[in-house]
């Protein structure tokens, strides 16, 4: 459950409670669909992930993208143990020349095409070593008496990737190995065999005396599919490491040109073997790209702090467990400034005639560069000459004794006016404190016209500025 410690505004705290679930912040899905090869970094406190790979779409026979007749990518979903940290490669296959790491076939010989010609096979997606999704095979053309047929190819799948349409099309890929090319037809030549993860090309032009054939190339998969002479190429096959947990496949369910690939990381708590939890709120900062303050292994306890800060927001998150893969406590504090308030001081309306007095512009409230030191008591007791704490309820926060005997405590201070703090404690190593500032906005004074019968008394006039913010803990779901 979010709560949102105190809205701070005219330096008066006032608690104002916010429903939800971590969930809001821990389901950081990652989604690539631009062809391409990318790396994906396992968020600490996950315990792996799960996702969804889909391969590209064979090229249509007109040479464009839009997947008419393109063989239709497969598509893998499932689930992985990882270890936090670890990095995986991501490649994303592409329809026609945009075929990505895992390239599909290229189309065969389209000179004297002025359209409907051949398409290339769609490239296979994949996160190298846990999955492949088999890419679909490229339409064929077949042109009798200047009226031309397309011949869609075979879809990319599992157990085997689909044979393409014509009597020269290029042949699935199986867990045998790759497909067969296309026979040669029309005094053309033959389609080529997929050759290991690559589609093979689609063969020359063929020619009878009414009639021409243009061959699409075959799919990229774990094995890549057989080029077509006279036809459609034959799709790729896909794979699921045996280490992935409930693999599920489904032959030519990507029809959406490009392949794609989402990852959801996958949270400790409630796991059963593993499960379908959602990330954990203190893997947020991580996952957005965040620093790291600290991470740090003591007493059989490892005990991380990230921040993360962007032109509106900054999180915290911290996160303490008992390794190896025990169980752990943790959470994120977030920041967020609000809208301030302001009140113009020294200016004495007149008793005749008062003129009106304009409101002040006001800017936007700024959060600092969070930093960390080692006085995490400080959010508890603060020392002396600081302000109480601010924040309302029971401080420290958050407390209690990991299963093997470390204690534990996570607390939040504000001053309510220009700094926030999170502490964290672990054991008798761990003290850390997190500091950030909140720098006051900027303000213009209103312009003060001249009354109609007598001047106001003005003062040093000024304007007295309460910046404003959210301070809200999002506890992690195993943790009070």
């Amino acid at each position: 459950m979010k709560k949102l410690l105190a809205t701070f505004a005219l330096l008066v705290p006032m608690a104002a409670p916010l429903g939800g679930t971590t969930a809001a912040y821990a389901d950081f899905s990652t989604t690539y669909n631009v062809p391409g090869t990318y790396s994906y970094v396992v968020p600490l406190s996950a315990v792996g992930f799960s996702f969804v790979v889909s391969g590209g779409v064979g090229g249509d026979a007109d040479g464009t993208t839009t997947a008419l007749h393109g063989g239709a990518g497969g598509v893998v979903s499932g689930e992985i143990l990882a270890a936090p940290g670890t990095a995986f490669t991501v490649d994303v296959g592409g329809q026609q020349a945009e075929s990505g790491y895992i390239w599909g076939g290229a189309q065969g010989g389209n000179a004297d095409c002025p359209y409907f010609c051949a398409g290339s096979g769609g490239g296979a997606s994949d996160i190298r070593g846990v999955v492949i999704a088999g890419g679909g095979g490229g339409a064929g053309s077949l042109w009798t008496n200047g009226v031309p047929t397309l011949l869609p190819g075979g879809a990319g799948g599992y157990p085997v990737g689909l044979a393409g349409a014509g009597t020269g099309a290029g042949a699935g890929a199986t867990t045998s190995g790759p497909g067969s090319g296309g026979a040669a037809s029309g005094g053309g030549t033959a389609g080529a065999s997929g050759s290991g993860t690559t589609g093979g090309a689609g063969g020359v032009k063929g020619t009878r005396a009414t009639s021409a054939y243009f061959g699409g190339g075959g799919g990229g998969g774990l094995y890549g599919g057989g080029g077509a002479s006279a036809g459609g190429g034959g799709g790729g096959l896909s794979w699921a490491s045996s280490a992935v947990s409930d693999a599920r496949y489904c032959t030519g369910c990507n029809t959406g040109f490009a392949g794609s690939v989402q990852i959801t990381p996958i949270g400790a708590s409630g796991l059963a073997g593993i499960g379908s939890s959602t990330g954990l709120a203190s893997s947020t900062c991580a996952a957005r790209g965040g620093t790291v303050l600290t991470d740090t292994t003591n007493e059989g306890v490892r005990t991380f702090v990230y921040a993360y800060e962007s032109a509106s927001e900054v999180d915290v998150c911290f996160r303490a467990e008992q390794t190896p893969s025990g169980p752990g406590v943790g959470g994120m504090v977030a920041i967020t400034p609000t809208v301030p308030q302001a009140a113009v001081n020294g200016v004495q309306p007149p008793s005749v005639e008062p003129p009106p007095i304009g409101v002040p512009t006001i800017g936007t409230p700024t959060v600092g560069t969070p930093t960390l030191d080692a006085n995490g008591s400080y959010c508890t007791t603060p020392p002396s000459g600081s302000p109480a704490n601010a924040l309302p309820g029971a401080h420290p926060v958050s407390a209690g004794t990991l299963p093997g005997g470390t204690t534990w405590a996570f607390d939040a201070y504000s001053d309510a006016a220009s700094t926030a703090w999170v502490c964290v404690r672990v054991g008798t190593l761990v003290n850390e404190r997190v500091v950030v500032p909140i720098a006051p906005p900027t303000a213009v004074l209103p312009t003060l016209p001249l009354p109609a019968v007598t001047l106001p008394t003005v003062t040093n006039p000024s304007v007295d500025i309460t910046p404003g913010y959210d301070v809200t803990v999002v506890p992690d779901a195993d943790t009070p």
